[in-house]
């Protein structure tokens, strides 16, 4: 059950992630808006946004090493899969974007991506580590 609850969170964030780049540029924006009126930030869209990038893939990656820790114990290569993966995801995130009216691809929002599925990895790392290392001792 455990298995099947985190591939449908991972299905779920990668839907999400397609969805919210799947708006145009003036549904994107009213996101954005009600987003910062929930959080009751309303001077800096843009950092609101980029904001969102970063988080969107810190979940993504977090989910993806949990997913994997189910199947695999989590090394290097494990890491480095899941981080491809969400590189590959962001990059197609971006191209997809091309396509959409008033959106446009970004290098800087892939490399925002990219920094967020890094973080969440070295966290999820950590957490990992100190976890079973501390209860195989």
């Amino acid at each position: 059950m455990k298995k099947f609850i985190l591939i449908s969170m991972v299905l779920i964030c990668l839907i999400m992630i397609f969805l919210f780049s799947n708006q145009d540029a003036t549904d994107s924006m009213n996101t954005t808006i009600k987003v910062s009126n929930v959080i009751n930030v309303n001077s800096n869209y843009g950092l609101l946004r980029k904001g969102g990038h970063f988080l969107e893939f810190f979940i993504l990656e977090l989910l993806l090493l949990s997913m994997i820790s189910l199947f695999k114990k989590i090394d290097f290569k494990y890491f480095i899969i899941s981080l491809l993966f969400c590189l590959l995801y962001a990059v197609s995130d971006e191209v997809h974007q091309l396509f959409i009216v008033g959106r446009s691809a970004q290098i800087i929002d892939v490399g925002i991506d990219f920094c967020g599925s890094v973080i969440g990895g070295i966290i999820f790392i950590l957490i990992y580590y100190i976890y079973n290392e501390g209860f195989n001792k």
